[in-house]
């Protein structure tokens, strides 16, 4: 047969022919590997593919080489989406970016790669002058613990300020006509933004915390306000000239406070919507062993008769109202001292 007619020892003895089965060979297996490659490349991009439909994390990024001391709040640094994976937990991402802004870099950063925590001075940032906003100042005041509210005002809450003094009268003519002491707002809906050293304000973790260990809170001694520059001069010297008053205030509650000022003359003056028979009593409150509350009656006072001597056709004096008024302080105060001897006798005697 023709089989047996080829000599198979001749056939590999054939340089050509070894040649061509080799070439043949190397085709076949770089188109296997070719085809091998494109179905890896597509299963790669499909992957990808599939990351890329899923959410992604901004970070800050410069869009140029920028070298070590670039402030953050500079239009360098822009937001880059990458995707979840990619992210380290230190890279500064977009939604931390505002607590960093006025921070510099320490280190040189290329462009396109995200910034890092350890990139970032964040002592800078932290410093207390950077909170305050523009127009603004920082005044810290003595307080205790009346005017803590017992170490229960926090930053951040709302205060209105008060002036409580002496306030001294002329006449016309420039005589004096006495001194009174005298209550006066000076800012509404102040900002706290620190109690001592405290800056952060309180959130519900820590409220939990507190109401769950029953922990009380550290005591401190000062406060700072946040006021307007035209006001820091004002209420730095009217701490020198009275006292100051925190009243709390609920942080939502925009409307101004309804009393703006008083006198000791009109801290017990009889309103306007009173009944009759409470206009014409002065509480008197005395101390002693046990608190006593006394209401006294005293005698109403006809302001109609200076109106009545007034020759005809004049109008009545304005002073009789005054008088009237000054009448009844001046009897309700010999009232209060003979009650406060009268107990002190008591006292004495026990």
């Amino acid at each position: 047969m023709i089989f047996n007619r080829i000599n198979y020892r001749s056939l590999l003895a054939n340089t050509w022919l070894l040649i061509g089965m080799a070439v043949a060979a190397a085709g076949g297996i770089t188109w296997a590997t070719y085809r091998y490659m494109l179905a890896s490349e597509a299963r790669i991009k499909a992957e990808a593919a599939e990351r890329r439909e899923g959410p992604g994390v901004s970070v800050v990024v410069p869009r140029a080489d920028v070298p070590a001391g670039t402030p953050l709040d500079s239009a360098v640094f822009v937001a880059r989406e990458i995707s979840a994976d990619l992210v380290y937990d230190d890279m500064l991402q977009v939604d931390d970016f505002t607590h960093h802004r006025n921070a510099v870099l320490v280190k040189p950063v290329r462009r396109g790669r995200p910034l890092r925590l350890q990139d970032v001075d964040v002592t800078r940032a932290r410093d207390f002058s950077d909170t305050l906003a523009a127009g603004m100042r920082a005044l810290t005041l003595p307080i205790d613990a009346i005017n803590s509210t017992d170490s229960m005002l926090r930053p951040g809450n709302r205060v209105d300020l008060y002036w409580v003094g002496t306030l001294s009268f002329v006449t016309r003519g420039g005589d004096p006509a006495g001194d009174t002491k005298s209550i006066r707002l000076l800012m509404p809906g102040v900002l706290v933004l620190a109690t001592g050293h405290d800056v952060r304000p309180r959130d519900a973790g820590e409220a939990a915390r507190d109401m769950a260990d029953g922990a009380r809170r550290d005591g401190y001694g000062t406060v700072t306000l946040q006021v307007p520059v035209a006001e820091a001069a004002r209420i730095a010297l009217a701490q020198k000239l009275g006292g100051l008053r925190l009243v709390l205030r609920n942080s939502r509650d925009p409307g101004d406070p309804v009393q703006r000022g008083l006198d000791e003359t009109e801290l017990f003056a009889a309103r306007a919507d009173a009944p009759a028979d409470d206009r014409e009593r002065v509480e008197i409150i005395t101390g002693g062993g046990k608190g006593t509350t006394v209401q006294v009656a005293i005698d109403p006072v006809d302001v109609n008769v200076r109106s009545a001597a007034s020759p005809a056709g004049e109008p009545p004096s304005p002073v009789a109202p005054a008088s009237a008024a000054g009448s009844a302080y001046r009897q309700a105060n010999a009232i209060a001292r003979r009650l406060q001897a009268e107990t002190g006798a008591a006292d004495a005697s026990r």
